[in-house]
């Protein structure tokens, strides 16, 4: 079976290499040393899906690095077949300049959120086959070294021969894969979506009750709108997840509850104890993907000239939430989060 490496042993690293463990593959993680204490306290790594299937692997049995240095000593003794490399979007230069002496040795998995992850791994990696990948579900860290898939939906693999390769691994391994020949397309349709992470670590609240709410749902559907209208005149076209596309989700959200809850129910698929990672970050003091997020969208905004008062607002109570580093962050309603857009 494959033999893979995951840089960035968080909550999709640890979920999808339990999930290829179980499968057989030799699977080895590098992440924090705090995590690595929990999953020796808990004395496994337990996953579950959205079904509530649940596995667990031994501690003993988890390969788990703090240095990826330990990963190759050498060059001559590279025994990876797949690198995936899961660190949040502003750690990917920092992680590539870790493994790069890896250029043409490995094949690198970009399973992150933002659009241009592939292209820092290519620009220190140039003889490095680089597959660029979306992971569409949430996945929450619950005690005792427990990751749960609290969202539904199919990894997608930019198309390829190796790609293909590793789809297959997937599926095998139980988890949904398709491939793509529009992965930019999927990237910035998911990159719609992503925008419900900053205003749900605003709202404070997990996403079901956040989303029955129609004040917090006008939030998204307006900071959709404007990424929406930046879309438009950079020429931008975002692939849908849904069988309607994109530009109908924000009519979707904006519906009174009584229909948007008949609608909802049959296209959304999130456990009740979904929050975003923006959340954790923000609870954990460590520095957000917002730049990667609402960020991208205002950096097409100013490109374009395109106003974008709802994204705006959003992101500038986000990065001032991680500079003043509160004992908890606060928690706003969507009215009041709306109320921001105007004074922006």
């Amino acid at each position: 079976m494959a033999r893979i490496a995951i840089v960035g042993a968080g909550n999709v690293g640890l979920y999808v290499g339990a999930f290829l463990h179980l499968a057989g593959c030799q699977v080895c993680w590098v992440g924090r040393t705090w995590l690595r204490k929990e999953l020796e306290d808990a004395g496994a790594l337990t996953v579950s899906d959205f079904y509530n299937h649940t596995f667990s692997i031994q501690a003993d049995e988890v390969q788990f690095l703090t240095d990826i240095s330990e990963l190759v000593q050498s060059e001559e003794e590279v025994v990876i077949d797949f690198l995936f490399l899961t660190v949040k979007a502003h750690a990917t230069e920092e992680a590539v300049q870790s493994f790069k002496h890896l250029d043409g040795k490995v094949v690198v998995v970009t399973l992150q959120n933002g659009i241009q992850n592939a292209e820092v791994i290519r620009k220190h990696m140039p003889n490095t086959m680089v597959i660029t990948g979306m992971f569409p579900t949430n996945i929450v860290h619950l005690p005792g070294g427990h990751f749960h898939q609290a969202s539904i939906g199919p990894i997608h693999l930019e198309d390829g021969e190796e790609a293909s390769t590793l789809a297959q691994v997937f599926i095998e391994a139980g988890m949904p894969t398709q491939l793509t020949t529009d992965i930019k397309g999927i990237l910035y349709g998911k990159l719609l979506l992503n925008l419900m992470n900053a205003t749900n670590a605003l709202s404070g609240v997990p996403l079901r009750t956040q989303l029955s709410d129609r004040s917090h749902r006008l939030v998204l559907a307006r900071c959709i709108d404007e990424a929406l209208a930046c879309y438009r005149v950079a020429n931008i076209k975002p692939l849908s997840f849904f069988t309607f596309p994109m530009w109908v989700v924000p009519y979707i959200l904006r519906l009174p509850d009584w229909i948007f809850f008949q609608i909802a129910s049959a296209v959304l698929g999130i456990d009740e104890r979904a929050m975003s990672s923006m959340y954790d970050d923000l609870l954990l003091k460590r520095p957000t993907e917002i730049a990667y997020l609402n960020g991208e969208i205002l950096k097409l905004a100013e490109e374009h000239g395109v106003s974008t008062p709802m994204n705006s607002a959003i992101d500038k109570m986000i990065r001032k939430i991680e500079a003043e580093r509160p004992e908890r962050p606060p928690s706003f309603s969507g009215d009041e989060l709306l109320a921001m857009a105007e004074q922006t």
